[in-house]
């Protein structure tokens, strides 16, 4: 999963959506849930990007910017720490 993180995120200009949706898939075979919110009504932070535990293996992961792109970011960084933590399936 690492590295596959590092391609995704390797610029917010060359963003692949194609590997977005390959980690999309990771989250779901793990029985995991990912939620991201645009908030309008919001002055600042608007989008919302919350990763669930399917199984309870860990408290969920939330994040608020002003960035889509820096929300699923810092989620999917902090999702593969506690999965590297519980399950070691990195």
């Amino acid at each position: 999963m690492d590295e596959l993180l590092n391609t995704v995120f390797e610029s917010e200009k060359l963003f692949d959506y194609s590997k977005l949706l390959r980690l999309l898939s990771l989250v779901e075979s793990r029985g995991d849930v990912l939620v991201m919110k645009m908030d309008g009504a919001r002055e600042s932070n608007k989008y919302t990007v919350v990763l669930l535990s399917g199984h309870n293996k860990f408290e969920s992961i939330r994040m608020d910017s002003a960035s889509l792109y820096t929300a699923l970011q810092d989620v999917f960084k902090r999702y593969n720490k506690k999965e590297d933590t519980t399950n070691n399936l990195a």
